[in-house]
């Protein structure tokens, strides 16, 4: 990965912060495309908000209560659980707490960050990328136009995928390649191509290694400018032998990429 100065340091920051939003499930919130930040973090307090940081039972239980459903939804199994299904305890809830409280002050002292909007949220796509078990993504759009790209960690339904890329047992995992035709796909709907915006892609964990695989390899990887990865995986021996044969750009992309851990 590439050496970081303090204006991508910066620009590195932001994009984790924004990474840290789409595990708020912001889909609870029904955000429309084009909702700014501001307003997202307002409706995302009917769970989240706590003023004086203790936990407000009546809070928990709506929250309990909508990642229940989700479980059940998304095959989020636990042994341990006397219903079978994953369900959020105290402590989940806790550590969102504190990452609603981070991008909530965030947002409160960077006019930027609130007034960035939302788009392109794949659980609102359809049934091409409305697939919450994989593929979880959303854009941001800031005051000029350019677009920031998320993609969110490892869903229930990704953990074979992960082995399979890591291993080497495939050049390219499904949702790998999931990931860059939802890529190309927005582009190709906002026209993004046909613009003269920057485009940052992020994501944390798989997400990351999302990011890293549709900067080498999507048809529209010239727009990308930037991609951060945060505790991202890598890609085996055999999937970079053949990235680079397949790219003679291939260094060129390599140049984009910059590690978070």
């Amino acid at each position: 990965m590439n050496e970081l100065n303090p204006e991508l340091q910066e620009q590195g920051l932001e994009g984790r912060l924004l990474n840290t939003l789409i595990y708020l499930n912001i889909e609870w919130t029904d955000a429309r495309d084009g909702m700014s930040l501001r307003n997202i973090i307002n409706n995302l307090g009917k769970f989240y908000d706590s003023p004086d940081g203790a936990i407000c039972e009546e809070k928990y239980a709506m929250y309990k209560e909508l990642y229940f459903k989700d479980s059940m939804k998304l095959g989020r199994r636990d042994k341990k659980s006397e219903t079978g299904f994953k369900e959020g305890s105290r402590e989940d809830y806790e550590n969102r707490l504190r990452q609603y409280r981070i991008f909530k002050n965030a947002v409160e002292n960077n006019k930027r960050l609130a007034n960035m909007t939302i788009g392109n949220q794949s659980w609102n796509m359809g049934d091409k990328f409305n697939d919450r078990k994989g593929l979880n993504a959303c854009t941001f759009e800031d005051e000029n136009g350019n677009i920031i790209v998320v993609y969110r960690g490892t869903a229930s339904g990704e953990w074979g995928d992960n082995s399979e890329g890591l291993i080497g047992l495939v050049n390219e995992t499904q949702q790998q390649k999931q990931a860059m035709e939802y890529f190309d796909y927005i582009v190709e709907k906002n026209n993004y191509h046909k613009k003269n915006i920057e485009i940052t892609i992020t994501g944390h964990s798989k997400g990351g290694n999302k990011a890293q695989y549709t900067t080498v390899n999507s048809k529209y990887r010239d727009l990308i400018k930037y991609c951060f990865s945060y505790d991202g995986q890598g890609f085996s021996p055999e999937a970079i032998e053949a990235f680079e044969k397949r790219f003679d750009d291939y260094n060129e992309s390599l140049k984009k990429l910059y590690s978070f851990n």
